[in-house]
């Protein structure tokens, strides 16, 4: 593998997976949709095999013109709309991004695709979540583990998209059947592998969205925020309230979603399609928030959150791990624990401005 497209690759995972590529020695190319990305510019300029591209993945004609310019052999596609969106247009500005990139792969002989997923593709459905799954048509919590016990839901239309994405992602990795037309007479032959990656919670150096506990802690730790008070998390929820929903829920730490991206990408083979990746230290919030404490404890005024104030028991276990991504390929998370981790995301943002 010489040369990546990360498309939408200067988010924090795109960053960091960036990173990790050129550490392996592989060329990559992350794409924006802004003028200036900082984040993205700061990586390009202090990384010879690391480029930016501004690029509207919308365009099909910028897409193809980048493909051909570049002649990848891999694709990492992390671009998403569905987050943030609050129209059906805006939800399904994700199809023509995901085409453009897959049409462009495909015209152009990339040999594999990996595509960054979510732990929400699983919503609606009771456990395990785990790599056999499979999915009715309409999502519905309706009698549900997570109905039953009153848990955290992903909004359907996430989980839609997610799905109806890793659906399309996955049919470029069949042949199309001979033509009945009698104009072609073999089928179309495509080379490309399709691996989903499916990430839960993610967090860690470079994330600055603030839509998550870890980075408004962390933020409030290094001195970026003056105090918690009144804040809020994803979908405005105040942070307690959010915090104690995922208490025992699995979450990521950036870089072992780096980590799963390159390692997935460069395998010679890929014994299996689908991976959940998780870094597999401690979920529960009162123990986390505790480890926060322990590491910053300079930070508790500032901060705000009584221990007391977040759950000490986690859902149950949902089956969501990385034990099929660590048989497969010797797979293991960066960090030993939640301690670790947090303590170098600690570190990193108290040196980096972006």
């Amino acid at each position: 593998m010489k040369r990546v497209l990360l498309a939408g690759g200067t988010g924090f995972v795109g960053l960091n997976a960036a990173h990790a590529f050129s550490e392996k020695g592989v060329s990559v190319v992350l794409t924006s949709r802004k003028r200036f990305d900082q984040a993205g510019e700061a990586l390009a300029s202090d990384n010879e095999l690391i480029g930016i591209e501004y690029v509207n993945l919308q365009d099909s004609a910028e897409v193809f013109d980048l493909y051909c310019r570049h002649q990848f052999d891999g694709l990492v596609f992390l671009a998403h709309t569905h987050q943030y969106a609050r129209s059906r247009a805006a939800n399904n500005a994700i199809y023509p991004i995901l085409l453009n990139c897959l049409e462009g792969a495909r015209s152009t002989g990339v040999r594999r695709l990996v595509l960054a997923s979510s732990k929400a593709i699983y919503g609606g459905l009771n456990p395990p979540f785990d790599e056999r799954a499979t999915f009715p048509a309409k999502v519905s919590y309706k009698g549900t583990m997570v109905d039953k016990l009153k848990l955290p839901r992903f909004p359907e239309f996430e989980t839609t998209v997610k799905r109806t994405v890793e659906m399309i992602a996955f049919d470029y990795s069949i042949p199309l059947p001979a033509s009945t037309s009698g104009l072609a007479g073999a089928s179309e032959k495509i080379a490309m592998d399709v691996v989903s990656l499916r990430f839960p919670l993610q967090w860690g150096p470079g994330y600055t969205a603030m839509g998550n506990q870890f980075s408004l802690v962390a933020h409030t730790a290094a001195g970026r925020i003056d105090s918690l008070k009144g804040r809020t998390g994803y979908l405005g929820l105040p942070i307690t309230e959010f915090w104690n929903l995922l208490s025992g829920s699995p979450t990521s730490n950036v870089k072992d979603s780096a980590s799963a991206i390159v390692t997935t990408m460069l395998a010679d083979t890929l014994p299996n399609s689908i991976y959940n990746v998780c870094s597999g230290f401690s979920h529960i919030a009162r123990e986390q928030l505790e480890a926060v404490y322990k590491i910053a404890p300079y930070a508790r005024d500032a901060i705000g959150i009584d221990p007391g104030e977040l759950d000490a028991d986690g859902i149950p276990d949902n089956g969501f791990n990385s034990n099929l991504l660590c048989s497969d390929f010797g797979w293991q998370p960066a960090h030993e624990s939640f301690d670790e981790a947090f303590s170098e995301y600690l570190a990193w943002l108290k040196v980096n401005a972006y």
